[in-house]
């Protein structure tokens, strides 16, 4: 309901000092190191190095920086800084081979094998670290499910090497992990001829598991009670009795299992094989008998039977005590199976922020591909509900680099059309039309998507041929309705209306005709559409909703505020809980403002403050509208509540300005000080800093003290930490001395002004005022050539000129102003070109100059401008033009040739014989100007 005008904010800037010494620093990260504080231990490394770059412990530094980087499985900051070591040239061979190693696991570990095998070709072949590099990240790459990098990379160890016999056994795991059974009992009867074997439990035990699932049970058996012959105290032996136990179980053979269960001397692993029979009944879907069975157990320290608890819980939807099990898992090896659980049960709870605090989680785990992608569209529809599109985006793109699928791809589009990354979106459009069949329920969705952005960029033209692509194949409203909404803003209403008259008259054609000839500015025609739609029996509520919605917005366009305020109100009572309520309320609370009602302007923000996206906005409006009325204390009194119900607020800013502003016009002169030191302390970056410098000025100003007031800017100037801010503050100070015509003070301050084209304007302004207008001239020359002033100067050589007589020279600078897209004197501009044109003789150039000059703007020269183009139409010999113009000119109250006007039209009447409405304008003539109509006095005797 105001204008605001913004300045450039004062930027301060903070320093730190640091008074530690090298040794004390040093002494400091140890401590963090050696507390396992490893974030901060990083960031205290990274200041180390900033601030001692010659440091010889700096090698050391950065060496623990990218190993704990690489423990904590950020692999990208771990590889920046090993490679920042190589560069290092006191590096010896050996810790060259180390570092090299380890961008071998990084890589491999971010799946980029290519770049992985390019750093293990660094390593001597015959180093023990190479064969050792191959092995764990062929490791890493088993971990994380990429099973043919696992295999080729298990490959490249040979028989030789003392790492082959794990690589056969893990070549062994590998085929089980992808379900290969016989080919992992195939490498474990290998791997049990080769000599020095170690592992033979694990190898029997392996080898159990392959029959087991190869249902050859048994085998398995067979294999199971070898791994027990292997030592009944091995690990693997307590597992082999274990499945033993589950395989007795599944059987249904409880008296055999039980025996089995006895067999379990220790507590633990008889506690085991009660969970074992529980999971059995689980797997059976037996989920009650498997709790029966888990609650015979009364250790529950252990995570098998936690996880065993949470499933069953999860599966009988008892939601709430399944999450605490799987919850009590973080410290165990089970947390990594839980943690899907976790998030999925947070979701189906709704509790999507607890999901963003624990998105982390999956980082500090090895979470299998599966699970990791489930958990993955967990945190990114969790972060799309919230609103936090960037991060869910993320998510989405991560599932696709995985798994590209169609479904992964829309996903992404939908959030870069959400966070507005048009680049990136191109991308992904180009990639779905690539790779997708452009068919099915998603393509509607992709192009409006696709469209949408590239209208919200403003590049109508690429949205419009998006639109029309898609329609090339298809029908459907929303893509029409977009298409329409592109093409006004085109300004394309010949395009649009063509378009649309090739539809058939249904109600949604109707209804775009509707819209768009609201875009047109054909409101009264816009209204017959939507009536007609609004009236029709087959009419759709959810239509209607449009229509009454457009109704107003009709309304409100055309200035017709009774009738908007009668659609408003009309809206707001149909639709208590409508999409459009913010919007409907808002534009009639503002009618009812318009028609000077504010307190019924005020009523509906009340009601709209019951909107909670739209509290503090109307809260503001109504604070802005006791302004507006002058009502300075009310509106003192709502400001406040802005600040106190909204402190951090998108408008809180505003209401503190403007509550300021409020306090003056009371003349509250010293509570406005006290506030604005206030609002200078809270917000020392604030866009409004200035306005409260140029605020208080117009106090001094007012109060008549002149000394304060230039104080004032001087301190600004002196404050000021930018030469943009610094230089409107001298601009000031400039304006202050011209207007006292201390010109020479003026001057030497131009040198405080860092901007050449601001300097320049100020060095003109003083030149014309000392009456050096050649000089000036030559100032104005340069701004006219600048970017900043280019209207300004262009109005000032144009009128010089002018003066002058020099008509086509003046032409050429008012030519160049009409060129430029924004000028505040755009309307001059046109009149003083058509003004050329007609002392020169072209009068139809002058014509069309005064009709645009009427026509495009409603300003100060619309109106001479018409009275011109009338006089020039006669001319022209354009009578009927003439006479059309000058009847609107004599519609118009309180035209300054007003008499001139009634002569011109009891001339075109008289000469039409039409001796009534001659006699009419002859009349008023004679109330204005007795002696002029004294002339035409003959005429009606």
């Amino acid at each position: 309901m105001k204008k605001k005008h913004f300045t450039l904010a004062l930027i301060l800037a903070l320093s730190m000092t640091s008074f530690a010494n090298e040794r004390d620093d040093l002494n400091f990260i140890d401590e963090l190191y050696k507390q396992k504080n490893f974030d901060m231990a990083i960031v205290e490394s990274k200041e180390f190095l900033n601030k001692y770059p010659d440091s010889k412990y700096n090698k050391n530094m950065l060496d623990r920086i990218a190993k704990v980087y690489f423990l904590q499985e950020k692999y990208d900051d771990a590889i920046k800084y090993f490679k920042i070591l190589l560069l290092n040239n006191k590096i010896s061979s050996k810790e060259k081979t180390e570092i090299n190693y380890y961008l071998v696991r990084c890589y491999a570990a971010l799946g980029d094998k290519k770049v992985s095998e390019e750093y293990l070709h660094m390593i001597d072949p015959k180093n023990e670290y190479y064969d050792k590099a191959i092995l764990d990240s062929a490791t890493t790459y088993l971990a994380k499910e990429k099973y043919n990098d696992a295999k080729e990379t298990y490959m490249l160890i040979k028989p030789d090497s003392k790492f082959y016999n794990d690589a056969l056994l893990n070549m062994a795991l590998l085929s089980y992990n992808e379900k290969q059974y016989q080919n992992c009992i195939n490498y474990i009867e290998k791997y049990s001829n080769l000599r020095g074997k170690k592992r033979n439990d694990f190898m029997n035990y392996l080898l159990g598991s392959a029959y087991y699932k190869l249902n050859n049970i048994d085998k398995a058996i067979w294999a199971f009670n070898k791994t027990i012959d292997e030592g009944n105290d091995s690990p693997y032996a307590q597992k082999a009795i274990l499945n033993l136990v589950e395989i007795y179980s599944n059987k249904g053979d409880i008296a055999t299992t039980e025996s089995k269960i006895a067999l379990l001397t220790n507590p633990n692993d008889y506690n085991e094989g009660i969970r074992i029979l529980g999971d059995s009944y689980a797997t059976k879907g037996q989920y009650q008998k498997a709790i029966e069975c888990y609650n015979k157990i009364t250790d529950l320290s252990n995570p098998k039977l936690l996880y065993s608890y949470g499933f069953s819980l999860f599966k009988m939807n008892r939601l709430k005590e399944a999450q605490n099990y799987f919850e009590s898992l973080k410290t165990s090896s089970y947390y990594n199976q839980a943690m899907y659980y976790i998030f999925a049960i947070d979701y189906q709870l709704k509790n999507y922020k607890k999901i963003l605090d624990n998105k982390d989680e999956i980082k500090r785990v090895i979470v299998n591909q599966q699970d990791t992608e489930s958990i993955n569209l967990i945190i990114a529809n969790a972060a799309y509900e919230l609103g936090k599109y960037e991060l869910s985006r993320d998510y989405y793109g991560r599932m696709y680099a995985v798994n590209p699928t169609l479904e992964n791809l829309y996903r992404i589009i939908i959030m870069d059309n959400k966070i507005e990354d048009l680049q990136d979106m191109q991308i992904r459009f180009n990639e779905y039309k690539n790779k997708f069949a452009q068919t099915g329920d998603k393509q509607k969705n992709v192009y409006l998507a696709m469209g949408e952005l590239y209208y919200k960029k403003g590049k109508y033209e690429e949205a419009v041929n998006i639109y029309k692509e898609y329609l090339e194949s298809n029908q459907d409203f929303d893509v029409t309705n977009n298409l329409i909404t592109t093409l006004l803003a085109q300004q394309k209403y010949d395009e649009m209306m063509g378009y649309l008259s090739q539809l058939d008259d249904s109600l949604d054609n109707m209804y775009l005709k509707g819209v768009a000839l609201i875009g047109m500015g054909k409101y009264n025609e816009a209204s017959e559409y939507l009536n007609k739609v609004e009236t029709d029996p087959n009419v759709t509520p959810e239509l209607v909703e449009k229509v009454k919605i457009n109704k107003l917005r009709n309304s409100f366009l055309k200035d017709d505020y009774s009738e908007a305020i009668k659609y408003g109100n009309e809206y707001i009572l149909t639709y208590p809980q409508g999409q459009n309520l913010s919007e409907a309320l808002d534009k009639t609370a503002i009618s009812y403002f318009r028609i000077d009602d504010f307190e019924n302007s005020r009523k509906i923000y009340e009601r709209m403050k019951s909107i909670p996206d739209s509290a503090e906005y109307a809260q503001f409006q109504i604070a802005d509208n006791y302004y507006a009325q002058k009502n300075y204390e009310k509106a003192l009194e709502n400001y406040s509540l802005i600040a106190k119900n909204f402190p951090n607020g998108k408008y809180t800013e505003n209401a503190n300005y403007w509550y300021l502003n409020s306090l003056v016009n009371l003349g509250k002169i010293d509570q406005f000080e006290i506030e604005k030191k206030a609002f200078l302390n809270r917000y020392p970056n604030s866009t409004m800093k200035e306005n409260i410098f140029i605020l208080s000025g117009q106090i001094y100003e007012k109060s008549g003290n002149n000394e304060k007031l230039l104080e004032n800017y001087k301190t600004l100037y002196s404050n000021a930490k930018t030469p943009s801010l610094k230089d409107e503050a001298a601009a000031k100070i400039i304006e202050f001395q011209l207007n006292e015509n201390n010109f020479n003070e003026a001057m030497k301050n131009i040198d405080t002004i860092h901007d050449p084209e601001i300097k320049s304007y100020y060095t003109a302004m003083i030149l014309e005022k000392q009456g050096k207008n050649a000089d000036s001239i030559k100032e104005y020359e340069k701004l006219f050539n600048g970017k900043k002033y280019k209207d300004f100067a262009g109005m000032k050589l144009g009128a010089y000129y002018y003066d002058k007589k020099q008509y086509d020279k003046a032409k050429t600078y008012y030519v160049e102003m009409d060129k430029l897209e924004n000028s505040k004197y755009k309307d001059f501009v046109l009149f003083q070109l058509a003004n050329i044109n007609e002392i020169q003789g072209k009068n139809k150039e002058a014509f069309r100059g005064y009709t645009k000059g009427y026509v495009m703007y409603k300003g100060q020269y619309s109106t001479i401008s018409k009275f011109k183009a009338a006089q020039v139409a006669e001319k022209l010999n354009m009578e009927k033009d003439a006479e059309k113009l000058y009847r609107e000119l004599y519609s118009q109250e309180k035209f300054e040739h007003k008499k001139f006007v009634l002569e011109k039209l009891i001339y075109f009447a008289l000469k039409r014989q039409n001796k009534v409405e001659a006699k009419k304008y002859y009349n008023e003539l004679q109330k204005l100007d007795k002696k002029a109509s004294e002339k035409y006095k003959q005429f009606f005797n």
